[in-house]
C-alpha cells in the first residue's frame, strides 16, 4: 500500500484510480485525477519558482524559445547548427488500460491517454532542447511532433526542429 502525497489516502496496488504524474522526471503515485491535477499544478510552480536555484546547464535549457514557425519575429537567425530531436517512450499502467476499455464501451475522452500523451510531449521537448543546447542553439525553430504506437500500449513521442542561434530584440 503507498499514501497519496496530496490527500494522504492509501493507494493499493491493484487500484483502478490511481494514476502516476510525471513532470521533468519526477514521479508520483496519486489517488485519483483530482490529486493528480493538484500534483501537475504544484510541481509546475515549484519548478517555475525555483527556476532560478537551477544549475546554469539546466537554465539554459529552459531558456531556449522554439516555434512551428520558420523564424520569431523580431530576431534574426545567424547560424543553424541541424535537427534538435527529443523522444520518449510512455506506456499506461495496467489499471488505466483497463479504465480505457470500460470507458470505450460507454464512449468520451480517455482522459489517461489523453495525460500520457501530454507528460510524452513535456519531457520530448525538454529533451530536445537540451540537444539543441548540446549544439550551442539559443532557439529551435520548424518544431515538429510526432506520435506513434510502437507496442501494445506503448507509444513514442518525438519532437525535433531546426536549432539555431537567434539574435536581436525580443518585442513583448
Amino acid at each position: 500500500m503507498a499514501e497519496c502525497p496530496i490527500c494522504n489516502e492509501s493507494i493499493s496496488f491493484f487500484s483502478t484510480s490511481a494514476m502516476g504524474v510525471n513532470y521533468r522526471g519526477s514521479y508520483y503515485q496519486v489517488c485519483s485525477e483530482n490529486c493528480a491535477d493538484v500534483a501537475r499544478k504544484e510541481n509546475s510552480i515549484e519548478v517555475e519558482a525555483n527556476l532560478a536555484a537551477l544549475d546554469p546547464k539546466s537554465q539554459a535549457i529552459s531558456a531556449i524559445r522554439f516555434v512551428t514557425s520558420e523564424a520569431i519575429p523580431t530576431l534574426k537567425v545567424v547560424s543553424a547548427f541541424g535537427t534538435a530531436r527529443g523522444a520518449t517512450v510512455r506506456s499506461k499502467h495496467v489499471g488505466s488500460d483497463l479504465a480505457a476499455g470500460l470507458k470505450s464501451i460507454v464512449g468520451g475522452e480517455l482522459k489517461g491517454y489523453t495525460e500520457l500523451l501530454a507528460e510524452g510531449r513535456e519531457e520530448a521537448i525538454y529533451r530536445m532542447k537540451a540537444d539543441a543546447h548540446e549544439m550551442g542553439a539559443n532557439a529551435i525553430v520548424m518544431t515538429r511532433f510526432t506520435t506513434s504506437m510502437i507496442a501494445d500500449g506503448a507509444v513514442e513521442v518525438m519532437a525535433y526542429g531546426t536549432a539555431v542561434v537567434v539574435e536581436g530584440q525580443e518585442t513583448e
